[in-house]
């Protein structure tokens, strides 16, 4: 297994490095009235900055990716799937550095662990107001053990990579947004969560990369 993973992982790099797929990728999985990021400019000037990391590591034979269940709470994202992630803070160096720092902060895996593979394609979230700087990185998957913060985290959603690829896990429903309104999406069924709008359209350019 240790040698096929790290064969992955140096074949994930070049892809990204190369050309990223982009929201040509992301689009395949956005709700339907999704607009392009170039339609969100005049709001991308006063957004909020966030970073995230999309987490992968070996275990039990399969190369597994990291998904978080939200806590319930007053916001747009309640209960919501998504990646380790938060706020840019003035304290962060770059980031890179605050996807790792929330990684580490919400589900208790060592900054220092993780090795990031490249930056993904930024994402512009309507409902929070926040653009989105995703990163992938990977764990060696030794000693790998979670500590979640009972205030954010509800659960890590522990999920095959290659399963991204199966037509099966993709569906198609209708969510009530942190706006208050509802709206159609594709979603990705994913250990029984429905996985949908900014977190799938950034899952949906990590499977075009696979």
């Amino acid at each position: 297994m240790d040698n096929h993973f790290f064969e992955f992982i140096e074949q994930l790099k070049q892809k990204v490095g190369n050309s990223l797929p982009g929201e040509n990728a992301q689009f395949k999985m956005a709700p339907v009235s999704r607009l392009k990021l170039n339609d969100f400019q005049e709001k991308i000037k006063q957004a909020k900055l966030s970073a995230i990391l999309a987490l992968i590591y070996p275990k039990n034979n399969e190369i597994k990716i990291l998904l978080t269940l939200r806590q319930s709470y007053n916001g747009a994202h309640s209960n919501q799937v998504s990646f380790p992630g938060g706020r840019f803070e003035e304290k962060d160096f770059n980031f890179e550095y605050t996807a790792l720092r929330e990684t580490e902060e919400e589900v208790g895996i060592d900054k220092n662990e993780i090795n990031i593979i490249g930056k993904l394609s930024q994402l512009y979230i309507p409902a929070s107001n926040f653009l989105v700087h995703p990163f992938i990185g990977f764990h060696n998957g030794e000693n790998l053990q979670f500590k979640l913060d009972p205030i954010e985290v509800q659960k890590v959603i522990e999920f095959d990579l290659n399963a991204l690829k199966s037509q099966e896990i993709k569906k198609f429903g209708r969510f009530k947004t942190g706006m208050g309104f509802e709206l159609e999406a594709p979603y990705y069924d994913i250990e029984g969560e429905k996985v949908w709008g900014a977190t799938a359209m950034m899952l949906s350019e990590i499977e075009h990369l696979l």
